[in-house]
């Protein structure tokens, strides 16, 4: 049997090992993304972005 609290001091421990750090990003990382946008909208083609998600797995 396990208590309530434990259960969830238990799933805390467990989200937190899951947690990532935010990225920090450069100039020349923004550039990239901002020529990546600018060419996806002048030539109508399709780019993939991926957002920071701070918890993996959910």
């Amino acid at each position: 049997m396990i208590l309530p609290e434990h259960k969830e001091a238990i799933q805390r421990q467990l989200r937190d090992l899951n947690k990532r750090t935010k990225p920090v990003l450069d100039e020349q990382e923004w550039e990239l993304i901002t020529r990546a946008m600018a060419y996806s909208y002048t030539e109508q083609q399709q780019i993939t972005a991926v957002l920071f998600e701070p918890v993996f797995g959910n």
